[in-house]
């Protein structure tokens, strides 16, 4: 577990990381997670993403669903681009539905 955010991580875009999601990736993520994305807390919806990004990059399932579980919430939006629109929306409490998933973010 690290305490401060990787700065050469690469960055993925979560919108655009969501909309992409396979069927493939959704079966891994029930999987690995016990729940479908739109079942999961917003944080919980991050690491899921980031499971999907790390898994395309060649991770094995379970090393990536640990390593994603390890890392702190600081760490994990790290690796997210967070645009101006996205940090407003969350500073006035209209973050709404995470990245196009269809969830509420709940936490």
């Amino acid at each position: 577990m690290t305490t401060e955010p990787d700065a050469a991580a690469e960055k993925y875009d979560l919108e655009g990381l969501s909309k992409s999601l396979t069927g493939w990736d959704e079966i891994a993520i029930q999987q690995m997670f016990r729940s479908s994305i739109e079942e999961l807390s917003g944080t919980v919806q991050a690491r899921a993403l980031l499971f999907v990004a790390l898994r395309r990059a060649g991770g094995k399932d379970g090393p990536t669903f640990k390593q994603v579980m390890d890392m702190t919430i600081v760490d994990v939006e790290a690796r997210f681009e967070i645009t101006e629109e996205m940090r407003a929306a969350a500073e006035q409490g209209k973050a709404g539905r995470l990245a196009g998933t269809g969830s509420t973010p709940t936490s």
